[in-house]
């Protein structure tokens, strides 16, 4: 009985991890099974993290506000810039060392220099910015009079700072070490599982918006493209999530396991009709 809601356990889970697949990641299967006997080599150790070290380090040296962009791809690691560097230098040297790299000085609000916006979306902001190509722009909504106005390319004057002051805007730069591609993916820094996790958090917030229609025609299209699948990768990826389901049951604490089984004894009562089960073994 133990053995057996275990792996009801371990095949719930399973269909709950494939129900996150997406299509790119159909792709990526099909074309790891186009290259059968090809050795797989582990994926290439990125060294973001020793980045923003060496960034808060530089922070922390000339008492400024320095953000990395996460879409920053770091695949060597990098050197710490030369000793008694300003911190410009510093940021170019490292910018030098990491590829589709640059640095810009911004100023933001008064009220957003206690709490800054997440780096990711600050790194967004100058990439946007950068890309448009009209030398100035206005747009205004006229539903209530108000403009936001945007000029390229403006020297900065002698009375810059007095600009500042008049639009309430911080004197104090952030230096923001980014990625100024359009293409740039803010999940480059990510590993493998921290995307997995973002895909599930992602997955929860919008089924708890659909309705049980849209659902049912959601699982009906993902159920359709599993199928679509060759039956040697449909095997290799349900067997995949099974070891990971197991994996996961064995080393779940012996309380939150209880309770997974009491729960799914409940809602197989309630939904399927199962009766007469009474509460399910200790684990």
């Amino acid at each position: 009985m133990k053995r057996r809601w275990a792996v009801t356990a371990a095949l719930l889970l399973a269909a709950a991890g494939m129900m996150s697949v997406h299509l790119p990641a159909e792709a990526q299967v099909n074309r790891s099974t186009q290259r059968q006997g090809t050795i797989r080599r582990p994926a290439p150790r990125l060294y973001f993290k020793e980045l923003q070290t060496l960034a808060e380090k530089l922070a922390k040296a000339h008492d400024v506000k320095v953000v990395v962009d996460p879409a920053l791809i770091v695949t060597r690691a990098p050197k710490e810039p030369s000793q008694g560097a300003s911190i410009e230098q510093a940021l170019d040297e490292l910018a030098a060392q990491i590829r589709n790299a640059t640095w810009r000085r911004i100023f933001i609000n008064q009220g957003q220099m206690g709490a800054l916006p997440a780096p990711e979306k600050l790194a967004a902001t100058v990439r946007a910015l950068d890309l448009i190509e009209q030398s100035g722009v206005v747009v205004e909504n006229p539903a209530n009079r108000r403009i936001t106005y945007f000029v390229k390319n403006q020297p900065a004057t002698p009375e810059f700072e007095q600009q500042l002051d008049a639009q309430q805007i911080s004197k104090m730069p952030i230096y923001v070490l980014y990625n100024p591609s359009a293409n740039a993916d803010p999940n480059a820094s990510k590993s493998p599982e921290e995307r997995m996790l973002d895909l599930q958090r992602q997955q929860m917030e919008m089924m708890m918006q659909m309705d049980p229609d849209q659902m049912a025609n959601a699982m009906s299209q993902g159920m359709q493209m599993w199928m679509n699948l060759d039956p040697q990768t449909r095997a290799q990826f349900f067997g995949n999530m099974m070891r990971a389901g197991m994996n996961m049951w064995q080393n779940m604490p012996a309380e939150q396991r209880q309770q997974m089984m009491q729960e799914m004894m409940n809602m197989s009562q309630q939904f399927i009709g199962a009766g007469g089960g009474g509460r399910p073994p200790r684990p």
